[in-house]
This record gives structure tokens, sequence and C-alpha cells, in this order.
């Protein structure tokens, strides 16, 4: 055994063997059994809780009763959810839970006030003993996710709980249907007027480059091998609401090596512009398609 090996502590040393020997093949049974007994499972929450309330599973490392998390949201006790996945780390169980209320967020765009009903979901990473897990003791590691959630058959059944917090999603206002389509209608008009600006602004652009393109012969040939950079390097294709606001960085080229320092200056320059030409010609053509 080596020096350092010798200075550390029986435990860590036969942990780190375990850590190194052990397949992760070898979490895969107790795993098994969790998941059947609690994927599916209706739950009520005993701790508080964060979340972004989008596609993703929040991160939530729990330490007694209160998370650890960088949710935007939060959630007392008591909130009522479905398990959807566990996994089982070599330290921790994590527990992948959808709430069952959404969450609703008020948005402010223009001169319009809309809400969302967003779904919320959480990853729950429950801490647990490295002998519990790799001993594949089930009943142990069971008993302390049961301290973490109560466990129900279903929906109703988890309601009656005396220890569900009763949260409801609020309910949308009455004229929010004939709210939302006006919104939507101005934001089609909004994104019109902005299309047909940026049209514009390409076809200036492109218009302002083409008319130097007899600035020089050095020029036009820093023009011509631009233009090509271009076409063989970028491509792009943003949605049509995001073609307002696209704009393109031109890549410096390497100019021939016979120009006088004036004429690989106009090369330069032309290189430049040969790949903004295509990049607005291309925005102008993209926008075209976009347009009613």
């Amino acid at each position: 055994m080596s020096r350092a090996a010798r200075g550390l502590p029986a435990a860590a040393v036969a942990y780190a063997m375990w850590v190194l020997c052990t397949p992760t093949t070898a979490l895969a049974k107790p795993e098994d059994e969790l998941r059947a007994a609690w994927v599916g499972r209706w739950v009520v929450l005993r701790t508080a809780a964060l979340s972004d309330c989008d596609e993703r599973y929040t991160d939530n490392r729990l330490r007694g009763t209160q998370p650890a998390s960088g949710g935007r949201h939060r959630f007392d006790p008591g909130e009522l959810g479905r398990i959807d996945n566990l996994n089982l780390q070599r330290a921790r169980i994590d527990l992948l839970v959808t709430l069952s209320e959404p969450l609703r967020v008020e948005v402010r765009d223009g001169p319009f006030q809309i809400y969302e009903q967003l779904e919320c979901r959480i990853e729950l990473e429950l801490p647990a003993p490295r002998e519990a897990v790799r001993r594949g003791a089930v009943e142990r590691l069971d008993r302390l996710i049961r301290g973490t959630l109560e466990s129900y058959d279903g929906r109703l059944a988890a309601q009656r709980s005396p220890t569900w917090n009763r949260r409801r999603v609020e309910p949308l206002p009455d004229d929010h249907e004939e709210r939302l389509a006006a919104y939507h209608a101005w934001k089609e008009q909004q994104l019109y007027r902005a299309l047909r600006t940026r049209l514009a602004e390409a076809l200036d652009r492109a218009a302002d480059i083409a008319s130097d393109a007899d600035h020089s012969a050095a020029y036009a040939r820093g023009l011509g091998s631009g233009a090509r950079n271009f076409e063989r390097h970028h491509f792009f294709s943003p949605a049509c609401d995001e073609l307002p606001a696209v704009r393109f960085s031109a890549r410096r080229g390497q100019a021939p090596e016979e120009l006088d320092d004036r004429q690989e200056q106009d090369w330069k320059d032309g290189f430049e512009d040969g790949q903004l030409l295509l990049f607005e010609i291309e925005v102008a053509r993209r926008i075209e398609r976009c347009l009613p």
C-alpha cells in the first residue's frame, strides 16, 4: 500500500475501492425495485420545493426540509405531485416529480396583460447513506423517501391527506380568450412591421455594397473572394420572428501576397463586403418568404 493510502482512514479507502471496483450495474436491482414501488405514485411533499416551471426538472438538493435550488417559483410544503422517475446514485436518490397543479404567471407585453399556465417539474435530490446504497438496502432507502414524500395510489387519495396544502391554480379572467386573440393579432402586426423594416435595410445595404464594386480591381477581387467564402462557410436558418434582429460579423481574409499595401487594404475591404453582400441578400430572401 502506498504511503498516501496508509495515511487515509480505513473507511475512506474502502469506499474509494468500492467506487473503483463496483460497476454501475450493481445499483440496477435496488433501483428497479424502488422504481417499481414509486414511479407513477401520487405524492404529497413534506418539504418546500422550487421550480423554473419549464420543460426541465429543476434541481432541489434537500437538506432537512429546506431545498437548495435556483428555481424561480417557490412552492410550500404539502404540494401534490406524481413521480415520473427515480434514479439511484451512489450517495443519493433522485426523484423526478411533476406537480399536479400548473402555475399561473402574468405576462406583460406592450399594451397587453395576459396569463400563462405553466407545468412545473422538480428533481428532488435526497441524500442517502452510501452503505445503504452499496448493500442495496431497499427497505431502508424506501423509508428515507417516505420521510420526504407521502405516497398514495391516486390523486383523490392524495387530496384527502391533511398535509396537502390545497393549492389550486388561479382561474383565467373571463375575457382571456378575447384578450389572447387580440394579443396574437398585435404580435403579428408588430412582426410584419419589423420584417418590412429589416427587408428595406437589407436591400439598401446590398445596393450600397454593389455600387462600390468598381472601387478598384483589388476591391473587386476581394469582393468575389468574400462572397465565395460566405457560400462555403456560413449557413443560418433563423425563424421569421428572429430575422429582424439578425446581424452578421464578417471574417477577415488573407490578401494575395503580390498586392501592395493599398491594394491589400482594398482587397480586405472587398473581402468583408463580399460576405456582407451575400448575407444581406440571404436575409432579404428569407424575409420575403415570411411575408404574407
